[in-house]
């Protein structure tokens, strides 16, 4: 028998299947929750009298939170075990998504801080759970399955929304979809035992972050990691966040038909994501991969910024593809090179560390595109100028790619 084969023989089929399949869709429904208000945002912001390039900022809010809480993550997953870390993170979006069904400007805020802190929580339990469950010759592809729920919850977003508030208003539309977050509590809390059976009550919370911070700048890989994730991630929730009121706003489609070209994006995420952990699994050199990932979604994102209402519908949705492919479709040989850099020990540690960064790029990113956007009066154009972001974090790999290959031909 192969290595791989008894690598993939050794674990509990039934185990791999229970543990993926609940933290994607743990994964999925806490960012629907994230992108809930920003695919309704034409409505919500007329109801709560601002512009809709308002979403930028209620989206920053939400990863300020995240970024708040992430340092700790990895420490609470220590503490209290990976299901119970993911069960807090469903139950906090779900309480979020009915106060921003509130219809509230001030509870939205605060609405929008919770499902933050149930998001932060996400990526360090799953990553605790797929290490220890992944056989290593599969892990890209797991971990890219686990990372598909991003792009998937955002695509339910773009595609339920929308119809369901032309039925019964946008946050009645909302408020409902909680109880998607309420019934995936029902497998977690069947599962509890059996996740948390490592947890250490002993773990102390209060350095989390600080500890999350010094894994990664004591580790040169985990530094290149930590600026690549906070470019990529930034240029991926402006594509996200703006899609939809880019396609209503400037080119003149209506609010169900840029949702249905909402969600082309993130099946094209979903594509790339999947697709580039495959290459990653056949090949290694996840941190190259990574890299070209980033050339190619600054070129799309050049693309978009000349797109007019005259284009043809099939050359938007071919950019727009290829812009998913490629910026969406990043996190999955992301998440797993950082669990292979930070060992079984430290991934839930690891992974809250960098993702302090990949937030703190989303806080930003979407803040500043809105500010860009209003100045200069257009979103296509803005999203040129920022297709210096995936320039940059290709750039920061450099240095780790030399590395990792001298490593190699020892």
């Amino acid at each position: 028998m192969s290595k791989r084969h008894s690598e993939i023989a050794a674990v509990p089929s039934e185990s791999l299947f229970a543990v993926l399949a609940i933290t994607t869709a743990v994964q999925g429904l806490a960012t629907f929750s994230v992108f809930a208000l920003p695919t309704l945002a034409p409505k919500a912001a007329e109801a709560f009298g601002v512009p809709p390039q308002f979403v930028g900022y209620q989206v920053s809010i939400i990863y300020i939170a995240a970024a708040m809480i992430s340092g700790y993550a990895g420490m609470f997953v220590r503490r209290y075990g990976a299901g119970a870390a993911s069960l807090t993170a469903l139950s906090a979006c779900a309480i979020g998504m009915v106060g921003l069904s509130t219809g509230s400007l001030v509870v939205t805020i605060a609405a929008s801080a919770l499902i933050g802190l149930g998001y932060g929580l996400t990526n360090p339990a799953a990553a605790h759970l797929l290490l220890k469950y992944a056989p290593a010759g599969r892990r890209n592809l797991i971990f890219a399955i686990k990372q598909a729920g991003v792009p998937l919850g955002a695509m339910l977003a773009a595609t339920m929304l929308p119809r369901l508030s032309e039925h019964i208003g946008w946050r009645a539309a909302i408020g409902v979809s909680a109880s998607l977050l309420v019934a995936l509590c029902l497998p977690l809390l069947s599962r509890r035992t059996k996740w948390d059976g490592d947890a250490d009550p002993t773990t102390e919370l209060k350095d989390g972050a600080i500890a999350g911070l010094k894994l990664v700048a004591g580790n040169s890989v985990l530094r290149s990691l930590a600026i690549t994730g906070m470019c990529f991630a930034g240029f991926q929730v402006c594509l996200i966040a703006f899609t939809v009121t880019m396609l209503v706003t400037e080119l003149g489609w209506s609010l169900i038909d840029a949702g249905l070209i909402a969600a082309v994006v993130q099946i094209a995420g979903v594509a790339g994501r999947l697709s580039w952990s495959l290459i990653a699994d056949r090949f290694g050199h996840g941190l190259a991969i990574l890299c070209g990932i980033g050339i190619i979604a600054a070129s799309f994102g050049l693309f978009t910024s000349t797109m007019l209402p005259s284009w043809p519908i099939a050359g938007l949705i071919a950019v727009l593809f290829g812009f998913g492919f490629s910026i969406v479709g990043w996190n999955g040989v992301y998440m797993a090179e950082t669990a292979r850099v930070s060992g079984a020990r430290d991934v839930g540690m690891a992974t809250g560390g960098v993702m302090i960064f990949n937030f703190g790029g989303v806080i930003v990113a979407p803040a500043a595109f809105g500010v860009i956007a209003e100045v200069t009066g257009s979103m296509a154009a803005t999203f040129g100028l920022f297709a210096m972001l995936p320039l940059i974090g290709a750039l920061a790999l450099l240095p780790a790619i030399a590395r990792d290959r001298q490593n190699r031909m020892r």
